[in-house]
């Protein structure tokens, strides 16, 4: 994974080996990564935050809440120790957000979704 991002060379300086948490650790949690999970939610929080007034509540809460979420001191842990559950909740909270940027359909019809028969 870390090859795909083309900064094998940046992880090699700050990780001896590379094993599932040291990946793990460098791809989501590293806040001198700048392309890790946290840093890119850091980012994105404080590029909301300026424009909070402009965005809708629901966006501004989803972006904060997962970003408190990755924080937490067990996010590591959770990480490391089930992977799967850990990416799986951060897609979730990806598509939740990306739901929050989806605007309401004028023509909708309750409980049909548009586009749907």
């Amino acid at each position: 994974m870390v090859q795909v991002t083309g900064d094998h060379e940046e992880f090699e300086r700050r990780y001896k080996e590379y094993n599932e948490e040291n990946v793990i650790r460098f791809l989501a949690f590293d806040r001198d990564y700048p392309n890790s999970i946290i840093s890119c939610l850091y980012y994105a929080r404080e590029n909301a935050r300026s424009i909070r007034e402009i965005i809708s509540s629901e966006m501004w809460e989803q972006l904060n809440r997962y970003y408190l979420d990755l924080k937490e001191p067990g996010s590591l842990t959770l990480a490391v120790d089930d992977p799967h559950k850990f990416f799986t909740s951060s897609r979730c909270a990806v598509i939740c957000f990306q739901a929050c940027c989806i605007p309401p359909c004028p023509t909708a019809k309750p409980g049909i979704l548009p586009g749907w028969v």
